[in-house]
């Protein structure tokens, strides 16, 4: 799922993420990714450095959301 930014930044750039899974939960922080790829105001990212928690619970986000076609919010 791409993620998507108005002002998109630069491949190779570090930076960090928090991804909402729904609006009544909190975020899930992702301490640091690298950017791979960037097209028009989306772009694709490498997980760096991520709590072995936040791993199982993005497991289970990708899961439930490939049968229900929701999306989420990152910023």
């Amino acid at each position: 799922m791409p993620l998507r930014r108005f002002t998109p930044p630069l491949p190779g750039a570090d930076v960090d993420l928090c991804i909402y899974p729904d609006d009544a939960s909190g975020g899930l922080a992702i301490q640091l990714a690298t950017v791979c790829w960037v097209r028009d105001y989306e772009f694709g990212v490498a997980f760096v450095a991520i709590d072995p928690e936040v791993t199982q619970q993005l497991a289970s986000m990708w899961s439930a959301l490939a049968t229900s076609g929701r999306r989420v919010k990152a910023s």
